[in-house]
């Protein structure tokens, strides 16, 4: 009995301690089933924010993806708008330099009008001053070379009009006889001819003059008087168209004309 209740106890003894360790075991695996509990509700967690961020992640790359393609848009409105900004650049460059160009031309206008005109005018009417009392002079020349002053005076008005004067009053070319008119008219012609050649040096024909009947109706003291106007003229040729004999006496070279049923024939 007492190797019964010596066996008892060690049984006893050792169910106890089996239990001891049991529990210890049942500790051990309830510390790891709380750790695990809470590894499983730490995943869980972990396994919303993964989902949650992933579908973070799939709104970001969607919006990366809208943004690009506004960046693609933005650059294509860019090199647009950079292109239209060079037109309009090149536009109002353009439009200033033609607006200097027109302020220019304006200005030039204005200076043409108020002062370049106004010159050209003054430039004018003392040229024609000038060419006016240049013409008168040698009008008064020529003229008083063939008619004593005393008798017959001629001036120039401003239409460059013959004005005949007698005894202090002016007097219609009509009323003069007909050597006082081819007088008046050959002095005319002459200080037109001079007054001519002296304002322009492209004449070819400076140095000849044609005269037809200078002396129509002349007295043989204005004959003689022509003599002394051709060589006051001093030109290298003179053609006179003349019926005056005296005329031939005082010319180089004589050709003369003859018409025979109404054809003119040249005879030496």
């Amino acid at each position: 009995k007492i190797k019964d209740l010596e066996s008892k106890k060690e049984t006893l003894d050792k169910l106890k301690k089996e239990n001891e360790e049991l529990d210890f075991i049942i500790k051990e695996l309830n510390d790891k089933k709380f750790i695990i509990q809470n590894d499983i509700e730490s995943n869980k967690e972990l396994e919303n924010n993964y989902v949650m961020n992933k579908k973070l992640l799939e709104q970001l790359l969607d919006s990366q993806k809208k943004l690009e393609l506004s960046i693609v848009i933005n650059n294509k409105d860019k090199d647009f708008i950079e292109k239209e900004l060079m037109i309009l650049k090149s536009d109002i460059e353009n439009k200033e330099k033609a607006s200097s160009k027109l302020d220019y031309y304006t200005k030039l206008c204005d200076w043409f009008d108020s002062f370049f005109i106004n010159i050209i005018d003054i430039i004018e009417k003392k040229t024609m001053s000038k060419l006016h009392s240049d013409f008168s002079d040698l009008f008064q020349k020529w003229f008083s070379m063939l008619i004593d002053e005393s008798v017959l005076k001629v001036r120039l008005d401003e239409e460059f009009t013959p004005i005949i004067e007698q005894n202090s009053h002016d007097i219609e070319y009509e009323n003069l006889s007909g050597g006082e008119k081819t007088s008046c008219a050959l002095a005319y012609r002459l200080a037109l001819n001079q007054v001519i050649n002296n304002i322009s040096n492209s004449i070819n024909t400076k140095d000849l003059i044609i005269l037809d009947e200078p002396t129509d109706g002349f007295s043989e003291e204005q004959l003689d008087k022509i003599r002394d106007i051709i060589k006051e003229l001093k030109m290298r040729q003179i053609i006179i168209v003349s019926h005056e004999n005296k005329v031939e006496s005082f010319v180089d070279n004589v050709i003369k004309i003859k018409k025979e049923n109404h054809i003119s024939k040249v005879i030496r």
